[in-house]
Order: structure tokens, then C-alpha cells, then sequence
């Protein structure tokens, strides 16, 4: 297994992908405990803290406050992302820099109970060239834990996230949170897609992958009937959209949509795929992407009375179980807007991975 290019260790005894002595730690849940409040009879009970790694624009980290977390801290590299999760959430501590180049104490990382990480998906995607953790963006894995390994107690729980083809490293990630004296047995992967587990209409698959620090028998989110709900509830097409998203007939596209379009249902959503468009069956959204919006690729297409456009940047978040209110700051480009959407957790599922994660924590 390939050793990062960076590491913060001096001590000889090489870094995070080797497996390593399994260092004591604090298996009590620090926070998550009633305590008695000031007046009588009055019970407080503290919610259990979450630090977040790769927070992007906070899909991750809105889902975990929605279920009950009080996050304290988050970080990420990109400035754009940041702009946006400062934006959003202006009440977090937010560390804009990269993950090696972090330090708990100059930072001002505080101990928590709960630590989440979307690491960067291209070493893994089929979309990419699939080098796996030797590429450079595969390794922040390792740099997170090496920040953990720095705080005064080890969280409870780590919960990753990733594309599906991930598990196909399995073996190399659970070496590696072993060897950081976490437990993720092979039953912590949890599989999970937005439109069966939260109802939001877009066919996106993720894999949540659980480690914690001491035996935890965890259960993944029973498959249960959830509500279905439509397209139109996302998707705004009883007023006209901004005009730079609405394809114009002299493109490239037009015919290629309009033909597929006259042969197919104006209630679902067209997938441009560079040199052919494919309609989503069923009023589903296709999986959002980072590059959608950029050169045509991947972007979703809808027909309104006006015209064929684009869904809207607040469009694809709404897909991704963000709020409508005041999402983007002003002055952003819809490129990055897409691409960040793209890029970050469904919150709706976020949330329900974080409610069974505190269950278990309570219990």
C-alpha cells in the first residue's frame, strides 16, 4: 500500500497507511450526557459534538445539525466552498486550508465526540483515472486521522463518505482506519441512495462508511417506504427561469434535446452526455456531478413553456436536500455554484445517517 507523500510523523515508525499499535483511547461518550441544569428539576442534556473534514458548502454538516449534532468546527481547502459554507453557516468555525497543513492547536480544533469526512471522490470515481490512494487527493484520507491523532481524545465515531466504486478499496481503508485504532467491519459500509432512503427525486448512490473506536454494534437505516416526492416540488417551471439558462436554438445541443425531447416526456429530465442526451425514466434526476454546467457534460435539462434550459443552481441544491433560502452569495458564478452542488452530501441523507449514528450513541 503506497505511503503518503506528507506526513506530520517523526518518530520512525511511518504513517497512518502502515498498520499500526493500537493506541488506548476514550470510548466514553463525553458529551452526549444529561447533566442537571441550574433550576430545579431541570435536566439539560448537551448534544453530542461533530468536528467535519472536507466540509465543502455543508451538505454534510447542515444533515448532522437537522439530526441533532452540534458541530463545532469544519474545514476545507477550497476557497469557494468555504465562501459558501461562511455564507450558510457563519456560526462555525470554519478552517480554510489543507487538511496537512492544519494544526489542532493553532487552529483552534477543540475535542469532539463525532468527526465526518466527504474525502475527495476522483481517485475512485469511474469518472476519473482511478488511481485509488495513490493518488494525492486519495491520501487527505490519511492526513484527517493524522489531525485526529493530534487532538487530547480520540472521537467516537468517524464517518466517511465516498462514491460507490470505493468499495473496491475497502480492504485498503479499513487498513488504514485500523491502523489508527479504529474498528469498521466490513457491515459499516453502508450503501445509501437519495431517492430510496429520503424520497428526493434524484438517483444518486453514496457509500457511508462508520468506524468507531470501540466495539459498536452499529445497524444501517432499515429500508423502510419513505415518501416520494415529486419532480415538480424541486423543479419551478410555472415562471419563466434566468435567461442565460435556456439553450439557445444556434447550439450545438438544441437538436440533439429537442429530438430526444419530441420522443420522450416533457416531465423528465434530459441527461447531456457530450455527444448524446439520454432521458431519466421515471420524473428521477440524474446523479448531480461536480462538472455538470462546464462544457455541457452531464448537465440536466428540463422543457418549460419558455424554451429547453438548465435546471437552475438552486434547482440541483433543492436535489440535494438543501434549503432554498439564501444558498449562494452574490457575485458567484453558476459554474462554481454547479460544481460545488455536484460535489457535496445529499443533507437529506446526511440527516438520517446522523439519527442512527446518535441512537446508538444514546443508548
Amino acid at each position: 500500500m503506497p505511503k503518503p507523500h506528507r506526513s506530520r510523523r517523526t518518530n520512525g515508525k511511518g504513517s497512518g497507511w502502515a498498520l499500526r499499535q493500537v493506541q488506548e483511547v476514550n470510548t466514553d461518550f463525553r458529551l452526549a450526557t444529561a447533566t442537571q441544569g441550574k433550576l430545579a428539576g431541570e435536566t439539560k442534556v448537551k448534544k453530542p459534538t461533530v468536528g467535519a473534514f472536507f466540509c465543502g458548502m455543508g451538505g454534510f454538516t447542515s444533515g448532522m445539525l437537522r439530526a441533532g449534532f452540534d458541530v463545532r468546527w469544519a474545514n476545507d481547502n477550497n476557497k469557494w466552498a468555504c465562501e459558501v459554507f461562511r455564507h450558510r453557516l457563519p456560526e462555525i468555525h470554519l478552517v480554510e486550508k489543507d487538511v496537512w497543513d492544519i494544526d489542532v492547536e493553532a487552529d483552534n480544533l477543540c475535542d469532539v465526540d463525532v468527526v465526518i469526512g466527504g474525502f475527495p471522490c476522483q481517485p475512485f470515481s469511474i469518472a476519473g483515472h482511478r488511481r485509488g490512494f495513490a493518488d494525492e487527493r486519495g491520501q487527505a484520507l490519511d492526513g484527517m486521522f493524522e489531525v485526529l491523532d493530534g487532538l487530547a481524545s480520540k472521537p467516537v465515531i468517524v464517518i466517511l463518505e465516498n462514491v460507490p466504486a470505493i468499495c473496491e478499496w475497502a480492504e485498503e481503508v479499513i487498513l488504514n482506519v485500523e491502523g489508527y485504532g479504529y474498528r469498521m467491519p466490513q457491515e459499516n459500509f453502508w450503501d445509501m441512495n437519495v431517492q430510496r432512503d429520503s424520497g428526493i427525486p434524484q438517483d444518486r448512490t453514496r457509500i457511508f462508511m462508520i468506524a468507531t473506536s470501540s466495539e459498536m454494534h452499529l445497524s444501517k437505516p432499515e429500508s423502510i417506504t419513505v415518501e416520494q416526492y415529486p419532480l415538480k416540488n424541486f423543479i419551478d417551471k410555472t415562471q419563466k427561469a434566468s435567461p442565460e439558462l435556456y439553450l439557445d436554438k444556434t447550439s450545438q445541443y438544441y437538436s440533439l434535446l429537442q429530438d430526444k425531447i419530441d420522443r420522450g416526456s416533457t416531465k423528465n429530465l434530459y441527461h447531456l452526455r457530450r455527444v448524446y442526451v439520454r432521458e431519466k425514466q421515471d420524473e428521477l434526476c440524474p446523479t448531480l456531478t461536480a462538472n455538470m454546467g462546464t462544457g455541457g457534460h452531464n448537465v440536466p435539462f428540463c422543457k418549460d413553456r419558455w424554451g429547453i434550459r438548465k435546471l437552475s443552481p438552486v434547482e440541483t441544491a433543492r436535489l440535494q436536500g438543501f434549503d432554498d433560502k439564501d444558498v449562494f452569495p452574490d457575485e458567484m458564478s453558476n459554474a462554481q455554484k454547479y460544481r460545488l452542488v455536484g460535489n457535496a452530501v445529499c443533507v437529506s441523507l446526511a440527516q438520517l445517517v446522523g439519527e442512527t449514528i446518535l441512537e446508538h450513541l444514546e443508548r
